[in-house]
């Protein structure tokens, strides 16, 4: 299982990669790469332990209608408390309210680092600050069979492509 989620990864940054060739900004329909840091905070109780969620990912998304794009993101995410992360790869849709306000739901799949799989859902709600940064407040929640582990955190991206 582990090789096919480092395969989605590799072929996540290869897209990444080729979609910084053009200017986003001369054409909305244009693949945007970002990277971002995440902290958050769990909801459970893990008897007194820390409820700090450290996350990072990298995504990409294009606009296919004026005010909906689709993204595919792929990172990491460490609870403190349980001494264990998962490796994701996510993908969905963002529906822009505004030309700077969205609303976005994504689903997707990881591996735990010390092993088992979830599943991954998340909603957001986000806006663009300035030319180069993304701010969003997200709840997002990781499903295994009978365990949750639902977080609430900021994602703070930077867009590295033009």
């Amino acid at each position: 299982m582990k090789k096919v989620w480092l395969t989605s990864l590799l072929i996540l940054f290869v897209l990444c990669f080729t979609g910084t060739h053009s200017s986003a900004q001369n054409n909305p329909n244009t693949l945007s790469w970002d990277i971002s840091i995440i902290p958050g905070m769990a909801v459970a109780d893990y008897g007194g332990a820390s409820r700090f969620v450290l996350g990072a990912d990298t995504r990409i998304q294009q606009r296919f209608a004026k005010n909906f794009a689709w993204m595919v993101s792929g990172g990491y995410t460490h609870f403190s408390a349980l001494s264990n992360g998962y490796i994701h790869v996510k993908g969905g849709l963002k529906l822009f309210a505004t030309s700077a306000v969205y609303f976005a739901g994504e689903v997707g799949g990881g591996e735990y680092t010390q092993g088992g799989e979830v599943f991954i859902y998340a909603m957001s709600i986000g806006t663009k600050a300035g030319k180069k940064w993304d701010l969003s407040l997200k709840y997002e929640d990781f499903s295994t069979f009978s365990v949750s582990d639902p977080q609430f955190a900021i994602r703070i991206g930077y867009r590295l492509s033009r």
